[in-house]
């Protein structure tokens, strides 16, 4: 797991199952402030995690039901705990990041294990 401390992000989509981090810090390219004084939240990073398989359920409905930018904001905030309007302020290649980890996994489960070229 050494390589992902590197600051080069993986390419979590041409790894194999197990060979996915339980967890990933995700340093923010574009860190978010949200709230006004005293409120104010600043998030440098986000702490991504193995989705559960509810987690993946309701990600799969909510792709259908409100589209894939709103499902994987609803999805990135329940495996990182942040709130879904904080979510909202990720930028487009923090979110690229996120979405090739949690998709990884989904891939994963859908992995036959065929390698034949029919």
């Amino acid at each position: 797991m050494d390589e992902l401390q590197t600051g080069e992000t993986p390419n979590f989509l041409k790894m194999k199952p197990h060979e996915l981090p339980d967890e990933y810090t995700l340093t923010l390219k574009k860190p978010i402030t949200f709230g006004k004084d005293p409120n104010v939240e600043h998030h440098v990073e986000l702490q991504l995690r193995e989705p559960t398989m509810d987690e993946i359920d309701a990600f799969t409905k909510n792709v259908r039901k409100k589209g894939e930018i709103e499902a994987l904001k609803f999805f990135i905030a329940a495996v990182t705990d942040v709130p879904f309007v904080i979510i909202g302020k990720l930028g487009a290649r923090d979110m690229m990041v996120a979405q090739g980890y949690l998709l990884a996994f989904i891939q994963g489960s859908q992995t036959t294990g065929d390698t034949s070229d029919e």
